[in-house]
């Protein structure tokens, strides 16, 4: 289920937030929609997303399975035309998509398709089409599209160093601002970049050049590794006039599908080992976004996603640099492996590179008290699962689960040990606060609906049924919400654009936190008239 991690939790804990949404024609004819946003008063964030211009753009994510989802389910990496094939097939099924949704009235232009980290696509799409593309049997969620903001690489205390071993022969993806190829400090080290922002380059685009240096300058956290710059953050229009620099999710999402596909060909053979994403995005920390979705499925695809554990990268340009020297003496881990000897032989929030590179137990994170421990040693492991009990011998490359909670140590027999990384689950709060509904005389808005979310909630609904029927329509569907107030305003219509018929109607209110506790429903009656 949707968990939120504690740094956002906190920030969660002392923030209010307002939804300003413009309505667009959502359909062919301009047909008014059963729902639109209002503006709510809210108070000012801790901190706030960059204000810019987005668009009204969404994520559209796909039940069908991605190229990841399905090398995943064959047991690792198959044939390149295999591959090829399956990627053709997830665009086969966006197209089947989009056809159908038309023939509905519901015309969507994809910015961005997305096949193997995610099965998905990027489009406008106004508020009243979100229910009926919600209500597609093919469809798994619609999300909003969010900004991204760059973080400095920041200053680090040391860089993790293993004798004889610098990164060289491993390739890492920085989807970052563009590279200054023609640094001196970075000469020979940076391949030809891609640009996915269309956006001309601007003085204030320093980051991904700053982010390179700490990588592979001379001084850098892996001086022999090359950088592949995928440019997905710039300075873009703010929707005031103004630019400022900054990634949407769809362009990061799009960045990781070349990451794990440099030459875009369809198959995922020529992924790169570490992926660096040095971008933040505020307010969003929800376990089911999409962008979420595409790191795992990128780690499916054999690369290693870091991004920063906080506002500055240094944390995250040390990781990256660290994981690049590790596959580089360590060619054979797959990239989950990579990521469990880095989690589980660091100390106090610092990277052992040479425990990791002698480590022979790879974890996974403890989730509901089980994880995952993998034998990546070229023999068979003996591991002493609790104090003075009977050891376990784990053959070479197989897989157990464990019970055991986050910074659990295992020890191996003959020497070394493992402290199980983990996952942290906010208690459950009260999903929805207030709830009112206030009549309104106007012939395009009939009621204003005031939602206020006293925590994050995975998805909201609310459903319009007449008082004397049992059959209820969606008007509204929003996902990964942060807490805050949140206006809707009713236009007396159904999802088609038709005005309802008189009468007494009841608008329910069902919220879905995002901790998996039980969902909250709230009636309430109105009158049409």
């Amino acid at each position: 289920m949707p968990r939120v991690e504690r740094r956002y939790a906190f920030l969660l804990a002392v923030l209010v937030v307002a939804v300003l949404a413009v309505l667009l024609a959502d359909r062919r004819g301009g047909t008014a929609p059963p729902a639109v946003a209002v503006p709510a008063k809210a108070k000012r964030a801790v901190r706030s997303p960059p204000r810019v211009e987005l668009g009204n753009r969404v994520i559209v994510v796909l039940r069908t399975r991605s190229l990841a989802d399905r090398v995943a389910a064959a047991g690792g990496p198959v044939s390149a035309a295999r591959e090829r094939a399956w990627t053709q097939a997830v665009l086969a099924a966006q197209h089947r998509l989009l056809a159908r949704l038309a023939r509905r009235g519901v015309t969507l232009r994809p910015e961005a398709s997305f096949v193997r980290v995610l099965d998905g696509f990027s489009s406008a799409a106004g508020p009243g089409t979100v229910p009926l593309i919600e209500q597609d049997r093919d469809v798994a969620g619609v999300y909003p599209v969010r900004a991204a903001e760059p973080v400095p690489p920041g200053r680090a205390a040391a860089t993790p160093r293993l004798t004889g071993a610098d990164g060289y022969g491993v390739t890492i993806a920085l989807l970052d601002t563009g590279v200054d190829a023609g640094d001196p400090s970075l000469r020979g080290r940076i391949l030809d970049g891609i640009d996915l922002t269309g956006a001309p380059p601007a003085p204030v685009e320093r980051y991904g050049t700053e982010a390179a240096r700490r990588l592979v300058g001379a001084a850098g956290a892996a001086p022999g590794a090359a950088v592949l710059p995928i440019r997905v953050a710039a300075a873009q229009q703010d929707g005031h006039g103004g630019r400022v620099v900054y990634a949407r999710t769809d362009q990061v999402i799009a960045g990781l599908e070349r990451a794990v596909d440099p030459n875009d060909d369809g198959d995922a053979h020529d992924a790169v080992r570490v992926a660096l994403v040095p971008l933040t995005v505020p307010l969003a920390a929800f376990a089911d976004a999409p962008e979420r979705r595409a790191v795992a499925g990128a780690l499916a695809l054999g690369t290693l996603v870091v991004t920063p554990p906080g506002p500055e990268g240094a944390g995250a340009v040390l990781t990256a640099g660290a994981a690049a020297v590790l596959a580089q003496v360590r060619p054979t881990l797959d990239a989950a492996a990579l990521r469990g000897l880095l989690a589980g032989t660091a100390r106090h929030g610092r990277i052992d590179l040479p425990a990791a590179a002698a480590a022979e137990i790879a974890p996974g994170s403890a989730v509901d008290g089980v994880t995952t421990l993998t034998n990546v040693s070229t023999r068979p492991v003996a591991l002493a699962l609790s104090s003075g009990g009977a050891s376990i011998l784990l053959p070479r490359g197989a897989t157990i689960r464990v019970r055991s909670s986050a910074g659990t140590v295992i020890h191996v027999a003959g020497g070394g040990a493992i402290r199980i990384p983990g996952l942290v689950r906010p208690r459950p709060a009260r999903p929805l606060g207030t709830v009112t509904l206030s009549p309104r005389g106007g012939a395009r808005l009939r009621a204003v609906l005031e939602i206020r979310a006293s925590a994050p909630l995975a998805r909201l609904d609310v459903r319009l049924e007449r008082a004397d029927a049992a059959k209820s329509v969606l008007v509204a569907r929003m996902r990964d919400l942060v807490p805050g107030r949140y206006a809707l305003g009713l236009t007396g219509r159904d999802p088609m654009g038709h005005l309802l018929a008189p009468g007494d109607y009841v608008v329910s209110v069902v919220a879905t936190p995002v901790e998996g506790g039980s969902r909250t429903l709230r009636k309430l009656r109105l009158a049409l008239r």
